[in-house]
């Protein structure tokens, strides 16, 4: 399964961290911990943030062990968080800019990071407070006194030493909300982060974010006799610029005959309107998200029937397939064939096992997912049970998987059912006249 990477520039962000930091504990040399007006609130979050995870890692006890002046210490190196703004170079419009501030300040708050296998999971703001109490504690010249805070907030320390980079899941947390907000085919937004030591203000780390554009790769290709805009796919990582999308030739075999060693995957906006449409009731940013998933994971394509397929899942469930085609040197994506429709490898197999033709499929409305989320059939029902035969039994699952719940409820079952069982009677019974005959 695909997960996101930490890119070299990625990980460059936790050595540009180390070097703030070295930087920041030599200009505080000497200096006395302060607190600025109105600061107090702000500290009690930070320290109640702390305690948690003193809690989950049995060291509340020596939570007693620090003094005043440490813990203003301690407050005072922790991580300042800047929202984000434009790059100097940008215009953004400010719904763009608005998007973008809410959603980095949800994910750093988001309770979704495993600190203690088998405890609740914390969130980054959490995890930046063992950071700030374990550089405050590097930092100790009193042999003694820095023996003493190690031994009582040992397990502390485990755990995060275990955890490693404090920083890989803000990053993560960044890529996935770039490959949420964009698409292809329209102006794309990306991030420049860093961290930096500052003067201005509260002396201290600032981790800072700033938003680039990137245009989209659009040529015109000869379909059906017609010259049509394709886009190439593509979506921007943290600090990299677009990632563009492309296809190796190698693994195309002898539908290739060209001298190319990648070929760009390029998709029209109709494939886009049938890709979200056959999978409503789903967010359109949700499906973008798992289409980056799709398409950034090798292990998606496949040939089947001399046709090229990205098999696309949605938490983990297959709902169909993205139809390439070799046009020129590029692979075009046509269009989005939901998991039941004709030249799929399961659609193709309910049509054997069922009887229902391509014209049936469409016209039972099963050949989008929104029948499947009404989840209203039993585990013995005999269609769920011809569901599992094809391998499409799954697709009842997602409705709880997404947590959608406010759906009509309305796709009638055993409808279809009596068609099935009615047009494999009439198949019986047409062979039965053959063999009298």
């Amino acid at each position: 399964m695909f997960c996101f990477k930490l890119t070299p520039k990625v990980k460059a962000f936790s050595i540009l961290y180390n070097m703030a930091k070295s930087r920041n504990k030599k200009r505080k040399k000497g200096k006395k911990a302060t607190v600025g007006a109105g600061d107090g609130a702000a500290r009690r979050v930070f320290f109640n943030r702390f305690y948690k995870l003193l809690k989950m890692t049995g060291c509340s006890e020596a939570f007693r062990l620090l003094t005043q002046k440490e813990k203003g210490n301690i407050y005072e190196g922790r991580v300042h968080l800047m929202q984000p703004k434009a790059d100097s170079s940008e215009n953004l419009p400010p719904d763009v800019l608005k998007f973008f501030i809410r959603y980095c300040t949800i994910n750093r708050t988001v309770e979704d990071i495993v600190f203690v296998p088998g405890q609740e999971r914390i969130s980054f703001l959490d995890l930046l407070t063992v950071d700030a109490f374990k550089e405050y504690v590097e930092g100790i010249s009193n042999a003694e006194r820095k023996k003493e805070l190690e031994t009582g907030f040992a397990g502390l320390l485990a755990a995060f030493e275990e955890f490693g980079d404090p920083f890989a899941p803000l990053c993560r947390y960044y890529n996935k909300l770039l490959a949420y907000g964009n698409w292809c085919f329209r102006t794309m937004y990306g991030f420049v982060a860093g961290i930096k030591c500052r003067n201005e203000s509260v002396l201290g780390i600032y981790h800072y974010i700033h938003i680039k554009s990137f245009e989209p790769r659009v040529s015109m290709v000869n379909i059906g006799g017609k010259k049509r805009p394709v886009f190439q796919i593509g979506w921007p990582w943290l600090n990299e610029g677009v990632d563009w999308v492309f296809l190796e030739t190698s693994r195309l075999g002898t539908l290739y005959k060209g001298k190319k060693k990648k070929l760009p995957i390029c998709i029209q906006t109709h494939a886009v309107n049938r890709f979200l449409g056959r999978n409503r009731p789903v967010p359109f940013n949700v499906c973008n998200y798992a289409m980056m998933l799709c398409f950034m994971n090798e292990e998606s394509f496949l040939i089947y029937n001399n046709r090229l397929l990205f098999e696309f899942y949605l938490n983990g469930v297959k709902t169909g397939y993205f139809l390439g085609d070799l046009i020129g040197n590029k692979v075009i994506i046509r269009t989005f064939l939901f998991i039941t429709n004709h030249d799929t490898p399961e659609g193709n197999k309910l049509e054997e096992l069922s009887g229902l033709t391509k014209e049936d499929i469409s016209f039972w409305n099963i050949d989008w997912l929104k029948p499947f989320m009404d989840n209203r059939l039993e585990e013995d029902h005999k269609l769920r049970k011809l569901f599992e035969e094809v391998g499409i039994s799954d697709l009842f699952t997602l409705k709880d998987k997404l947590n959608l719940d406010k759906l009509s409820k309305t796709f009638k079952w055993e409808a279809l059912q009596d068609y099935i069982q009615k047009g494999q009677l009439q198949i019986a019974e047409a062979m039965e006249e053959d063999h009298v005959i």
